[in-house]
């Protein structure tokens, strides 16, 4: 009997199915991140700007084109232009999916931002800052060129208020919002 149970139990074994192997690993995965579209402006620097205090009149509205050109709208009574260095807003779009030849456009905040006195360059601060403001008067297209455009035709205002002091001299910085929209959706 214990031949026949030792039988049994072998061809029971036998008949059984293998047990299954099993193995592990890992997987390793990257992704990096970028922005897909940005923008980035070289600054637009009117240069020295020279105003009489007192009355000029009114308000002096000043353009200053990418060229670098300088124009005078309102009040230009007792101003004039220091040293040559004036030079103009330019941007430029990188990491557009737009195809080669597409436009793409840009836009500057139309609305009015103020300025604050700041040192520029050699130029210290105003002691009392004057309400100048800013505007951004442009808009734009340019052709998109392996995912880049360059936009140099773009003006940028500014405009001083009548009847400065002396302690209104000095430098004035501001920012004007700068968007791009490559055609693309997303």
């Amino acid at each position: 009997m214990r031949r026949q149970l030792l039988f049994a139990a072998t061809a029971a074994a036998l008949a059984a199915p293998a047990s299954a192997e099993t193995a592990s690993t890992t997987l390793d995965v990257t992704v990096s991140l970028q922005p897909a579209l940005t923008v980035t402006c070289d600054p637009a620097d009117f240069g020295v700007l020279k105003l009489a205090t007192g009355n000029r009149g009114g308000v002096t509205r000043v353009q200053l084109l990418s060229d670098g050109t300088r124009i005078f709208f309102g009040a230009a009574n007792g101003v004039s232009f220091g040293a040559a260095g004036a030079s103009g807003p330019s941007c430029t779009m990188e990491g557009s999916a737009a195809g080669d030849g597409e436009t793409a456009s840009i836009s500057m905040d139309i609305g009015t931002g103020s300025m604050s006195g700041d040192a520029v360059g050699q130029i210290a601060a105003p002691s009392a800052a004057a309400a100048v403001k800013v505007f951004g008067t442009t808009t734009a297209n340019a052709t998109v060129a392996s995912g880049s455009a360059t936009f140099d035709a773009l003006a940028v205002t500014i405009e001083v208020p009548n009847n400065l002091t002396a302690d209104n001299y000095g430098g004035y910085a501001g920012t004007i919002e700068v968007a791009v929209d490559d055609g693309v959706g997303g």
